[in-house]
């Protein structure tokens, strides 16, 4: 999608047309903020479907992490404003993910916002979605290749540290990567943003891979039934 138009592509690799692998439909939550959270729960859903030789993308509730990661790290994380825009460090979704799960779209709607206390749904009695384990990978020039073989498989969470395009962000960002090439002589990755389709490409661009300072990825991903 992101090479779509581009001159000068000397080779490109990208999942946006891969007839295995269903991304959702590119969101924007740039002024609600949680990027995190949105490129977790889709990536969570990828993996499982791949995994599970499933060819639907069971899409998962970014609307639970929104509500229940101030609740259940919040002696470090409180609830705070509710209509400001939200963020959490990637070591408290990690934990989440690994220990609570998430339960799907469905059952625990987006609402657009985070929710006020008394509209938290009780997600005890959910069907969850488990990560086993959740990988984070620093970048770097000697881990090149096998960041790539990753990528072959599936899509990964890459953690910003700046570029050109995104360098106004303080406190960096997170994107989906969905494919990498070269561009001009340039070693590029190619990214879905989460800031509407208006953004770029359609909601696709391209940044220089030195501008990824970690992956995240997931393993594992399972149902568990309440108990």
């Amino acid at each position: 999608m992101a090479f779509n138009g581009v001159e000068n592509v000397e080779y490109a690799f990208t999942h946006t047309e891969n007839p295995k692998l269903k991304l959702l439909e590119v969101f924007d939550q740039k002024y609600l903020g949680g990027c995190l959270v949105f490129q977790s729960r889709e990536l969570m859903g990828i993996v499982y479907a791949l995994e599970h030789n499933n060819s639907e993308h069971i899409m998962l509730s970014a609307q639970e992490l929104l509500d229940y990661l101030p609740k259940k790290f919040s002696e470090k994380h409180g609830r705070e404003d509710v209509t400001a825009p939200f963020s959490a460090p990637t070591r408290f979704i990690r934990e989440y993910l690994t220990k609570y799960g998430i339960c799907t779209e469905t059952d625990y709607p987006f609402i657009g916002r985070r929710s006020q206390e008394d509209e938290i749904k009780e997600v005890d009695l959910l069907l969850k979605y488990k990560a086993s384990r959740v990988i984070r990978t620093k970048n770097s020039p000697t881990r090149e290749a096998f960041i790539l073989g990753e990528i072959q498989k599936h899509p990964l969470i890459g953690l910003l540290h700046s570029d050109q395009l995104l360098s106004y962000l303080k406190k960096g960002h997170a994107v989906m990567i969905t494919g990498y090439g070269v561009v001009n002589g340039i070693p590029c990755y190619e990214i879905k943003n989460t800031w509407g389709n208006a953004w770029a490409n359609s909601g696709f661009g391209l940044v220089r891979r030195d501008a990824i300072h970690a992956f995240l990825s997931f393993e594992g991903v399972h149902i568990e039934a309440p108990l």
